[in-house]
């Protein structure tokens, strides 16, 4: 198990839950600028006011669930056929790509939103594999 990664992930919980009250706390406002919106007949602003509050409820709901999947890996790490510089890497790329993925979701940043998914993602795969083979007799 890597320590780092699991105290990481449940540490970058609290930062999505902190997103998720701020989230929260503009809700209300947000519709009541809905709204306002709808009676001026205001659709442009509508739009972009919900594409804004909804990029943010994004960055919330992916942020949480990239922390789960750092937690998941913390606890399977010592179980991964590869050689222990891979696994100690892992643990690193899957925190830096989290923090990068995060930070541009709030920026809304697709470009890097997109880098820091695609190594997210490989490397997942590259776990799951990995669970597969040690898995196999």
């Amino acid at each position: 198990m890597h320590s780092g990664l699991l105290a990481f992930g449940f540490t970058w919980m609290i930062v999505a839950a902190l997103i998720g009250i701020v989230l929260g706390a503009k809700h209300d406002n947000h519709l009541e600028k809905l709204r306002q919106y709808a009676k001026e007949g205001n659709l442009v602003a509508y739009h972009q006011d919900t594409e804004a509050y909804k990029a943010v409820a994004t960055a919330h709901a992916h942020t949480f669930l990239f922390s789960v999947i750092l937690v998941l890996v913390a606890l399977i790490l010592g179980k991964l056929p590869f050689p222990p510089v891979v696994n100690e890497t892992i643990p690193y790329v899957l925190m830096c790509s989290t923090v990068l993925w995060t930070i541009a979701a709030l920026r809304v940043i697709r470009p890097l939103m997109i880098l820091a998914d695609i190594v997210f993602f490989l490397i997942v795969i590259g776990i799951a594999l990995g669970l597969v083979v040690a898995a196999l007799p």
